[in-house]
């Protein structure tokens, strides 16, 4: 299970630093331990699940994203695992409603990141909120040298394919870079939406 990035949150017990939802009956060890004995056979099931959900998240995430983001949410207390289901049955359920969360969050934004980076705003309001949304989005990739790179070609008009050509990358290493770029825009675009910046 080394694998899964997850926060190290400290002790369990009094220590306990998991933000809890006021049901959570497991401590940060108990759930550390819970990863750690889970079967081949569990692990592969449960990545096979994440892999089957994580296709319909817009490209944007991976099932690898899944697996962390729901063993995280478990150790922070925002994911409560009930001591009537085995930690495995707790886990598919939340790879489940964290890809349905992502995608609903998704969806709220995927016309104007991919007016982004098609370079196909129109020339009038909607220039201008990409325009705050692509420095907003800079900024938060500003030490991600290759993003920042294959954004300012985004922004250009570039093909693919040539920018790949141009800065001697795999297609792989370019795909994932856009994957990203696409995160971050989505924070972009939710954090001005928060300052009253996009309407």
């Amino acid at each position: 299970m080394s694998d899964w990035a997850v926060p190290n949150p400290g002790a369990g017990g009094a220590s306990d630093s998991r933000q809890s939802t006021g049901q959570s009956t497991h401590t940060s060890d108990e759930i550390r331990d819970a990863i750690n004995s889970l079967s081949a056979a569990e692990i592969e099931k449960l990545t096979r699940y994440a892999r089957w959900h994580s296709n319909d998240c817009a490209g944007s995430w991976d099932h690898e994203d899944l697996l962390q983001e729901s063993v995280r949410a478990t150790i922070e207390g925002r994911r409560n695992w009930p001591r009537t289901v085995s930690f495995a049955i707790h886990l598919l359920g939340c790879i489940r409603s964290t890809a349905s969360a992502w995608r609903k969050r998704w969806r709220q934004h995927a016309e104007i990141t991919d007016a982004i980076e098609n370079s196909s705003m129109p020339p009038d309001q909607g220039r201008l909120v990409a325009a705050h949304i692509i420095d907003k989005t800079a900024g938060l990739l500003i030490a991600d040298c290759a993003a920042i790179a294959i954004l300012e070609a985004l922004m250009d008009g570039e093909l693919p394919r040539e920018t790949i050509r141009r800065l001697r990358v795999t297609q792989k290493a370019y795909d994932a870079t856009r994957k990203r770029i696409r995160r971050q825009l989505v924070k972009s675009i939710e954090s001005l939406q928060g300052g009253h910046h996009v309407q």
